[in-house]
């Protein structure tokens, strides 16, 4: 993808391994990170903090997201007839170190009057 859209600014990764992909293909091509691409990713897993830079990422609530499936699985266990789906909404928080500059706001384009 950086190869064939050389003016990416920012990549938002689906998991915090795929961030650490990206982290290593930018550095094969010379970009630093946050300084030239800024790059979150996803999961907060605990080698997030302790890459370089450290990792901006999304935070998933997995133990609530685990109790919740228990709940639900025992729910079925003593319900042999229960066949509504269940939907949680369980909350994420971005946690932000160190791998996202501000963003770079361009002042708009002077309009032209005919």
């Amino acid at each position: 993808m950086l190869d064939e859209h050389p003016d990416v600014t920012a990549i938002f990764a689906a998991n915090d391994v795929m961030a650490f992909g990206v982290v290593r293909t930018a550095l094969d091509r010379g970009l630093r990170i946050p300084e030239d691409l800024s790059l979150i990713g996803f999961d907060n897993i605990e080698f997030s903090a302790i890459v370089h830079p450290p990792l901006t990422t999304i935070h998933q609530p997995k133990y609530e997201m685990g109790y919740a499936a228990i709940e639900i699985l025992l729910r079925l266990a003593r319900d042999k007839n229960w066949q509504t789906p269940e939907h949680r909404l369980l909350g994420v928080e971005m946690i932000e170190r160190q791998s996202c500059r501000e963003a770079r706001v361009q002042p708009p384009r002077a309009s032209r009057k005919s």
